[in-house]
Formats: C-alpha cells, sequence, structure tokens
C-alpha cells in the first residue's frame, strides 16, 4: 500500500499488563526499594524482519486490544497493512533500540480513521513538526478521575492535583520521535505509574521535560469526536481525524478520499492471523 511507498510502517500494540493501580504498590511498598514493571526490558517476540528500514521516517502506531482483531484487520484493509504487536512506554523502548532513523510517530487508537491522503500531503511539506514536539487536540486541564470502578481511575498518589496539565486528546496525536528517550527516562523517575497514558505521558512528563506541544496547526480540526459527525467532516475535508461507529463507515471513508485525492494503492496484503488473536471485537458483531 502506498504507507510503505512513502516510507513510513504502522506498529500495533495490544494493552497488555499496561495497567498497575498505584494503591497496590503503595500497599506493598514499606521500605522496599519499588521497581516499576516497565523498567525491565519486555520480551518482544512478535516482530517482523527488518521492521524499521532506514528510508522509513514516520511511524504509525496504533494502541489497540486483544478482542479488537477486526478492528485491526480493518486498518490493514484500508490504510496500512503491516502489524506488530505489544503500549504508549513499550513502543517508545522499542523505537528507541529498532527505529532510529524514524522521525515523526502518528499514534492512534483502532478506533480512529483518517484522512491518510491530507495527512501524507502535510508530513511531505514539513507542516508537522518533527524537534521534541506534539501536535494534536488541546486537552486543557481536564478533570482527574477518582472512581475506582472506572478504568481511567488514577489515585491522589500517582497524580495529587484534580486536573491533567494541558495535555492531547488521546485517541490521535503527533509525536517526533527525538522525545522518546527523554520520556521514558523522566516517566521512570516517578513512583507511581498511571494508566492515563495520555495525560501521564503528553500533559504530566511533557510539562515536566519542557516538550512543546503545537494545538494551533490544526486547531478543533484535528479530531473529530463526535462519531456520526465523522463521515461528513472526513469527507469535506475539515477534519484529519474522527472516532467511527462501524466498520462499513471507514471503508466508505476510505474509498471516497482515495477516489477524491485521485490515488492508487496496493491490494490489500494476505496477513495470516496470529495465533493470539482473542475473541471477535464489537464492531465485528455489528
Amino acid at each position: 500500500m502506498f504507507v510503505l511507498r512513502l516510507g513510513t510502517f504502522l506498529l500495533t500494540f495490544i494493552s497488555i499488563l499496561i495497567t498497575t493501580k498505584a494503591e497496590e504498590i503503595s500497599e506493598n511498598a514499606g521500605n522496599e526499594t519499588i521497581t516499576h514493571p516497565y523498567y525491565r526490558r519486555f520480551p518482544f517476540t512478535i516482530v517482523p524482519k527488518d521492521l524499521c528500514l532506514p528510508t522509513v521516517k514516520t511511524l504509525f502506531v496504533v494502541h489497540t486490544t486483544i478482542i479488537n482483531q477486526g478492528r485491526r484487520a480493518l486498518i490493514r484493509e484500508t490504510y496500512a497493512h503491516s502489524r506488530w504487536e505489544n503500549k504508549y512506554i513499550s513502543w517508545m523502548r522499542y523505537l528507541q533500540e529498532n527505529c532510529k532513523d524514524v522521525e515523526l510517530i502518528v499514534k492512534l487508537d483502532d478506533d480512529v480513521v483518517g484522512n491518510i491522503f491530507w495527512l501524507f500531503d502535510d508530513i511531505k511539506q514539513g507542516k508537522i513538526s518533527r524537534n521534541r514536539t506534539f501536535t494534536c487536540l488541546q486537552g486543557m486541564k481536564l478533570d482527574l478521575i477518582r472512581d475506582k470502578s472506572s478504568p481511567w481511575y488514577v489515585s491522589k498518589e500517582a497524580h495529587p492535583s484534580e486536573r491533567w496539565e494541558d495535555c492531547c486528546i488521546g485517541p490521535a496525536l503527533f509525536q517526533s520521535n527525538d522525545l522518546c528517550q527523554e520520556l521514558i527516562q523522566q516517566a521512570e523517575t516517578h513512583q507511581y505509574y498511571n494508566s492515563v497514558d495520555d495525560g501521564f505521558f503528553t500533559g504530566t512528563i511533557a510539562k515536566e521535560i519542557r516538550a512543546n506541544h503545537n494545538f494551533k496547526l490544526y486547531g478543533t480540526n484535528f479530531l473529530e469526536l463526535e462519531e456520526n459527525q465523522t463521515e461528513a467532516h472526513l469527507l469535506d475535508r475539515t477534519h484529519l481525524f474522527g472516532l467511527y461507529s462501524t466498520s462499513a463507515s471507514v471503508r466508505r471513508i476510505f474509498t471516497e478520499l482515495k477516489y477524491l485525492y485521485r490515488e492508487e494503492v496496493d491490494q490489500i496484503d494476505d496477513f495470516p492471523k496470529s495465533i493470539k488473536v482473542g475473541p471477535i471485537g464489537e464492531d465485528e458483531m455489528r
């Protein structure tokens, strides 16, 4: 597909063993030195040969879960065809060791669709910063969730303030690769790692290392958060990314954009299913 021709690659990261609740750490802390589970190297076993060649300058990273095999298949069917699996700090560590020539990272959740043609035009023209910068939709002083039943719960020990620092709205963002090492090193100075990856890395840690944020390049047109508006806004070419509700809408969006931009794409590659595939995801049942 055109993604590989333009010197890019896609990684999909399944969220396995990602969250460690702060209260669980504190209960067992005592006087012992706490080693965060991310402080060791992970045994990456499902890795394509020659993952990041020197020609790869832009890397797509997709956060996903085991049950969303259907969404990953949809991504390969439309805007990308290659994948690798396991989240934020994990892929940054991997990039540091294996993808040093990458300059720009496009981080997406698996329920996001984008105008990939507009995106590559902007990459070619150098509009997206590759110098210690996050480019994204701004999240301004978002409230933290203290409800322990929520998957986005954050304890006071992990983040004493009731609001996040200015950060990126998480489903889609650009990150220059030169930030990875600083983000990893600074995160490892924290006793508690919290499960809200985007608020933690693009807000808390970014502020501590004085990383740059570019919220103005696309403004509110960076990401459409209303699923029922995504198709219209992407086809009108007013928004770069959007959350989608059905697989059919993604196929329609990609097909229409392909014709609007008069782009040719390669045939879908024959990528065998992993033996680690989980149950059918929600979008498969729609």
